[in-house]
């Protein structure tokens, strides 16, 4: 009886080790993310696991993997990217009012199993000596060969805005820690973070 109950302690002390982890997949270069991570993991008590990787094969290595990953979260720096993971099938949709109220719905996939975190434009420069302002409106004008960019302007200001891209994260269709995938993606979705 004594070594059935220690197994029984031993298992369920595994499986509250597990139950305070969380795995990440992150295109972000480590040194960049880490320091986000070590700070959600000293305020929730939950040790991150971090692989980094590129784009491309990380993306791939979830797909290989299957329900088999132990990936809970994924982050990448392209929202193309966000859109392949979820028409590859390794997002979830997620339920968080915290990620709704801190991420505007134009950020985050429709069906909620991608959220942006950051975001950055893609500006163009110009020669202020050379051109006016005024003259500058779309991407497209930049063919014309007059436009030789050394100074910045926001594009398409008339219509659609500046093309913008976004770094996000999702919580992977393998999770076995959904839990704490949702609480890392609240915590970084956080202005502070």
């Amino acid at each position: 009886m004594l070594k059935k109950l220690t197994a029984t302690v031993l298992l369920l002390c595994s499986t509250q080790v597990l139950a305070n982890e969380v795995n990440v997949y992150s295109t972000r270069e480590e040194q960049l993310i880490k320091p986000l991570l070590d700070a959600f993991s000293k305020d929730n008590g939950v040790k991150v696991n971090l692989i980094t990787g590129d784009d491309d094969p990380l993306l791939e290595r979830l797909k290989r993997e299957g329900a088999n990953s132990p990936a809970d979260v994924l982050i990448t720096a392209d929202a193309g990217r966000l859109h392949r993971a979820v028409e590859a099938g390794t997002l979830q949709p997620i339920q968080s009012a915290k990620l709704n109220q801190a991420i505007p719905a134009n950020l985050r996939d429709p069906a909620n199993q991608w959220f942006g975190l950051t975001y950055r434009a893609r500006v163009l420069f110009y020669n202020p000596a050379k051109v006016q302002a005024n003259e500058l409106s779309t991407y497209e004008d930049l063919a014309d060969p007059k436009w030789r960019k050394v100074k910045m302007f926001f594009p398409n200001q008339r219509d659609r805005g500046t093309h913008i891209n976004i770094s996000g994260a999702g919580v992977t269709k393998s999770a076995k820690n959904k839990e704490n995938a949702v609480k890392l993606l609240e915590y970084i979705a956080l202005d502070d973070a």
